[in-house]
């Protein structure tokens, strides 16, 4: 057997790949900016989706291709934690550390690392073994045991250092608004939530905390198991939204008639909307010649359909009322609870005060958001939980051990010249003859772009697993997907892809039975090189996706196929333009990824430093942007998913020490393994040392005797707020749309002319937003923090 060649050259040596992605990238970036600034004035249904669905007005944004983009750095922190909450201000914030991180990084990287890699001597190796291009700032081109080596130590120490100086000042700036959160007047800072509770009744849970701070209770309600009227309201809704179909019909029909008979005989009210009714109202006359189905008068036969599910509701709900009021309802009490009190610092002091006798007995804590809250899921009991976590984690074990088969494919296709001279897949070769621009296509930016793609179609997956496990807020479920999501990324796009495409790179000399120490110097060159997978999948993260996620192509289309195929009435069309909200967890999870691409090979290979600060630069400002003026938040989480945001930023660094340790031991330089090893204690104890430090001020806030501080709840009408804002959906009282109502909006929602017609239709679907389909709790005091979507949050 001939010497092996300790080193393996890149299928990309000369960096045709990088630069076919490059330039593909900024072609699409470049178009979707020019799409963007013709169509975000014209479309302001999708570019501008957040003002028009809460009919803020709007004015015309900045003309040019990037003026939008100044308008969009101006806009201060101050006024985004105002308007839009602290969960967009700190993903904004993170989103800012990672650029500063990197960019300060820079400055110590392209004026050290890259000399020192470029005087390595593996360029001069013989021509087949030779390192080229790209990878000549890298340590491929460093040799086994070299001095240069000392750089990339002297690296991660800064890097490390620059980390720790950045999250700091980040958590400072969390406990800061934190603080301005827990002291604001809103719903969740008057009231405690108790998930455990052995006291069923609501009157002797009041009574008791009332003993415990006398005068201070406003009232303690109880989540009750519904199913039935759960039911019965979902048939009230319905009955409501045929309703508005009929009203807008029944005028359909008579504009229709009176354009074909314009002289009508006095005392004919015109043609009046039937249909038929029935068990077999399907078969139409076929059943009414059976007598199986009757033709009735739409308008009259849901008004009266409308009126009956009222009155069962309305009577439902006033028994179940003379119960809880009698504290008989133990029956039909779940274990879940709340207690509101007349001001924020009482609420946080016994949000911190054990009151049970025993273990899990009245364990409070700060309550969510009314709109955080997921009614239905307060049905589920702790065992039945139990068992659905168990199933739910069992497919979420299957969807991140086996995806890893996917993303090792990609990693073939980025390999062929490797794979191609493997026995049995030869007919691969083909391609390693074609022009470097096909090479670059098939290798690099294709994997990248088809990894981009299943990722996308990921995130929905875990979401909708997540939610049978029966969480019981919103803001919970959210931490689950985002745990999982990031687990997945981390696990089958970093590590599969790192391990999977090093072994790619040199299977086929493995295959010829080198040594294990020949392989391990295989593996120490081949390590760095998956920087240019990782490059181009940042470069397609960087212009390619944030180009479309700019440009709404899939909401606009979604959103003209729903006006034009799926919406009848006004409320309809007006849902048709939400966008929903920001998925901070997906989006949380890419960047964390990013991230950890960027910290693992900030010191291998320097160059994909520039398009990681690219990537955090451009993000920074689309999805700022995408913030103020797309998407509409549902509810505010507080900025709590900062902690496990914070512990998975740490969790790359170690990762990028870890493996900086290990290269050092494969390239034969122990001194740098022995320097880099305590590195990886130091940051342990850091993230400890954080998490534990900020955890309870960021959780509760700080406790002033200040009554400029203590927020308290004055007023009848906020005392009112307050004891409905933790009643159930169910038991909220009803309100339907007015019969002038009905008709006016079957006038507007014939032919949308123009935007002031759609405008109209927002306007008035937020003034009547308690309608019966918005039936959901919360209060007025949540009003300062953020407008409410289309469900508003008010009794």
């Amino acid at each position: 057997m001939s010497d092996p060649s300790p080193d393996v050259p890149s299928p990309d040596k000369d960096g045709a790949g990088i630069s076919t992605t490059v330039v593909f990238g900024v072609l699409t970036l470049a178009g979707c900016l020019l799409a963007f600034s013709l169509l975000r004035n014209r479309i302001k249904g999708v570019y501008a989706a957040r003002y028009r669905r809460l009919s803020i007005p709007c004015e015309g944004l900045p003309s040019g291709m990037f003026g939008w983009v100044k308008q969009v750095l101006a806009y201060k922190d101050e006024e985004l934690f105002k308007s839009h909450g602290l969960d967009a201000l700190m993903y904004s914030l993170h989103l800012r550390a990672n650029f500063m991180i990197t960019f300060l990084f820079v400055l110590f990287a392209f004026p050290c690392l890259l000399p020192a890699f470029w005087n390595g001597m593996n360029k001069d190796r013989p021509s087949e073994d030779a390192v080229k291009g790209i990878l000549l700032f890298s340590q491929t081109n460093v040799e086994q045991g070299s001095s240069l080596l000392f750089w990339p130590v002297a690296g991660i120490y800064v890097f490390t250092a620059v980390t720790f100086l950045v999250t700091k000042r980040l958590f400072d700036k969390f406990l800061e608004y934190r603080n301005k959160v827990t002291h604001m007047k809103l719903t969740r800072n008057f009231a405690v939530m108790i998930e455990e509770t052995n006291t069923k009744s609501a009157k002797q849970l009041e009574q008791r905390f009332e003993r415990l701070f006398p005068g201070r209770v406003v009232t303690a309600t109880v989540a009750y198991h519904l199913e039935d009227l759960h039911h019965l309201m979902e048939h009230y809704k319905e009955a409501e939204r045929q309703l508005e179909y009929a009203h807008m019909n029944q005028l359909k029909l008579e504009q229709a008639s009176s354009e074909s008979t314009p002289l009508r005989v006095m005392g004919d009210s015109g043609p009046v909307l039937q249909h038929w009714e029935g068990k077999f109202a399907f078969l139409g006359p076929i059943a009414g010649q059976l007598g199986w189905a009757r033709k009735v008068n739409s308008i009259e036969h849901w008004s009266e359909k409308v009126s009956f599910l009222r009155d069962c509701m309305e009577d439902s709900q006033r028994r179940l009322q003379t119960l809880i009021e009698s504290g008989d309802e133990l029956d039909l009490a779940t274990r879940v609870s709340f207690v509101t009190f007349k001001d924020t610092r009482t609420a946080r002091i016994a949000s911190q005060t054990i009151i049970g006798q025993h273990a899990g007995e009245l364990e409070t804590k700060p309550a969510p958001d009314p709109a955080d809250v997921l009614w239905k899921s307060l049905n589920i009991g702790t065992n039945q939980r139990t068992i659905r976590g168990l199933f739910v984690n069992i497919a979420f074990f299957f969807i991140v051990a086996f995806g890893g088969a996917s993303v090792t494919f990609l990693q073939g296709l980025a390999n062929l010249e490797t794979l191609s001279r493997i026995k049995g897949l030869g007919f691969l070769d083909w391609i390693n003859h074609q022009s470097s621009f096909i090479r670059g296509i098939v290798t690099d930016l294709l994997p990248a772009l088809v990894l981009v793609t299943f990722m996308a179609l990921l995130s929905p997956t875990i979401g909708y697993i997540s939610s049978f496990h029966g969480y019981h807020t919103k803001s919970r479920l959210a931490k689950t997907v985002f745990q999982i999501y990031y687990l997945f990324l981390a696990f089958n796009v970093f590590f599969v892809s790192t391990i999977s495409g090093s072994v790619l790179v040199v299977l086929d000399d493995i295959i010829h039975n080198f040594t294990f120490t020949d392989i391990v110097r295989l593996l120490s060159t081949s390590l760095p090189q998956q920087s240019l997978f990782f490059m181009n999948y940042i470069i397609v993260k960087t212009f390619s996706e944030q180009g479309w996620s700019l440009l709404q192509i899939g909401f606009m289309f979604v959103r003209w196929f729903k006006l034009t195929f799926m919406t009848v009435t006004a409320k309809e069309r007006a849902e048709a333009g939400d966008p929903g909200p920001f998925e901070y967890p997906v989006y949380y999870s890419n960047v964390l990824l990013m991230w950890t691409l960027t910290a693992v090979y900030a010191n291998m290979a320097p160059l994909l430093l520039g398009f990681s600060v690219l990537y955090f630069g451009v993000c920074y400002v689309v999805h700022r942007y995408l913030i103020l003026y797309v998407f509409v938040p549902d509810m505010d989480g507080g900025g709590r998913l900062w902690h496990s945001v914070f512990r998975r930023t740490m969790v790359g660094l170690i990762i990028a020490q870890i493996t900086l340790a290990g290269l050092f031991g494969i390239k034969e330089f122990p001194f740098g393994s022995t320097l880099t090893a305590p590195l990886i204690a130091v940051t342990a104890g850091y993230t400890f040392y954080m998490s534990r430090k900020y955890r309870r001020p960021t959780i509760y806030g700080y406790l002033s005797a200040d009554e400029e501080i203590c927020v308290e709840a004055v007023g009848e009408e906020e005392e009112l707020d307050l004891q409905r804002s933790y009643v159930q959906p169910e038991l909220q009282p009803i309100n339907s749309w007015s019969f002038d109502q009905l008709q006016s909006d079957a006038h507007l929602n014939i032919k949308v002319d123009t935007e002031q017609d759609q405008d109209e239709i927002d306007s008035r679907m937020n003034k009547y937003s308690r309608s019966v389909d918005s039936l959901s709790p919360g209060s007025a005091l949540s009003v300062p923090l953020m407008p409410p979507r289309s469900t508003s949050n008010r009794p």
